[in-house]
């Protein structure tokens, strides 16, 4: 029997969390309600532009 989880949420933590369990064995399957990657390393888009949001902007990391 092989071991495996769901991470609910693909924004940095649930990525990083998706990396380390899957490094750890777990077969992992990531769900997130967006069509993108979300949270701290998210962005949005206005007028058919793309702006980077919260924590990217914050540390120059877009």
């Amino acid at each position: 029997m092989s071991k495996s989880i769901y991470v609910v949420g693909a924004d940095i933590g649930g990525l990083m969390a998706g990396a380390l369990l899957a490094k750890e064995g777990y077969q992992v399957t990531i769900l997130e309600k967006a069509t993108r990657v979300v949270g701290s390393a998210g962005s949005y888009v206005r007028n058919k532009r793309i702006y980077p949001a919260g924590a990217t902007i914050a540390f120059g990391l877009e």
